[in-house]
């Protein structure tokens, strides 16, 4: 964060952007900047078994424990022990300045800080926003921030209008890249997010879609409450077993149990014991047989079907199927 001098510089293998300071794998290659070196070691998101390639050499994929940042002219100098840095393990500079810059790197310092003077890093990044919209009128995204693999000073600053139109995905803001396309946001949790990718992770993360709706463009629920309700408008849903059983809050029962996608599954759920509904599971019916007015099955106690000499599944005389089911009284034969 010192005065301006001139430097000799170089272009990154990586950015392609003029650099003074230079990461030295332990294998010898030295045509990344620090700035990329350390992006990738720190600040790239990596899934678990792709961990190591952290420690890898973009040039020669030599896995190395060790990097060292020398200034662009000393690149081919023999290195020395140099200073480890205090947070990063395995991370040497030459002197104490590159180890200022480093840290500079990684802080929550103030971008413009040779404009206001503030050179002491913020506590947190709403500080830090709060001090940049008061003394500069500008600001950082706070989802680029997140989600971005860059470091502070890397990040663009907005103006409110700016900020508005960059979050927008109907605006343009014209200190974006032309394939940026806005932050999408969760309606229904009010939160931005980077692109659609993450927006679609934390949809099926945190809300709910509905089984039943086998062929249809996929929808989310914000939450079981409208979910069910859901179930109760386009599909067939069992508001006796939902409320015998504690709705909501069953600890022995999911509402996906009472829900059915046709009224075959849910009229046979009213009438049989142990049906498989909709969804897959299975459960006790809740309508007794001589109460269901939708049933288009007649229902005999099996002792009476023997004494008849009729097996289940035969036909009945009157065009009914006789299924085995609970034995009750049998209903009045039709005339």
């Amino acid at each position: 964060m010192g005065g301006e001098e001139e430097v000799e510089m170089d272009m990154c293998l990586l950015c392609a952007e003029d650099q003074a300071l230079f990461a030295v794998y332990g294998c010898g290659h030295n045509s990344v900047c620090y700035k990329c070196a350390l992006r990738m070691r720190f600040m790239t998101r990596y899934k678990k078994k792709d961990e190591h390639k952290r420690l890898l050499c973009p040039e020669c994929q030599t896995s190395s424990d060790t990097l060292h940042i020398v200034r662009c002219e000393d690149r081919d100098s023999e290195l020395g022990k140099g200073l480890e840095d205090p947070k990063w393990k395995g991370v040497f500079g030459a002197d104490k300045d590159i180890l200022q810059d480093i840290n500079f790197l990684r802080g929550l310092y103030c971008p413009l800080w040779e404009e206001c003077g503030v050179e002491e890093e913020f506590k947190n990044l709403d500080a830090l926003r709060a001090h940049m919209n008061k003394k500069h009128g500008a600001t950082l995204c706070g989802v680029c921030f997140e989600m971005r693999p860059l470091f502070l000073s890397e990040h663009m600053l907005y103006t409110p209008k700016q900020m508005r139109q960059h979050e927008s995905m109907t605006e343009r803001c014209e200190l974006d890249d032309s394939n940026f396309y806005g932050h999408p946001k969760c309606y229904f949790c009010n939160q931005l997010f980077y692109d659609p990718e993450h927006l679609l992770e934390h949809m099926y993360h945190k809300h709910l879609t509905c089984d039943l709706c086998k062929g249809r463009p996929t929808t989310f629920h914000k939450n079981m409450s409208e979910l069910v309700q859901h179930w109760r408008d386009e599909h067939y849903y069992c508001d006796k077993c939902h409320s015998q059983h504690g709705g909501l809050h069953s600890k022995q029962h999911h509402p996906s149990e009472w829900a059915f996608a046709t009224e075959i599954d849910f009229q046979a759920h009213n009438v049989w014991p142990g049906p498989t509904s909709g969804t897959g599971r299975r459960h006790t019916g809740c309508v007794d047989a001589k109460s269901c007015m939708h049933c288009t099955a007649l229902l005999c106690d099996p002792t009476e079907q023997m004494a008849r000499g009729r097996q289940e599944g035969d036909p009945d005389p009157d065009g009914f199927a006789v299924l085995h089911g609970p034995a009750t009284e049998p209903p009045e034969r039709r005339v």
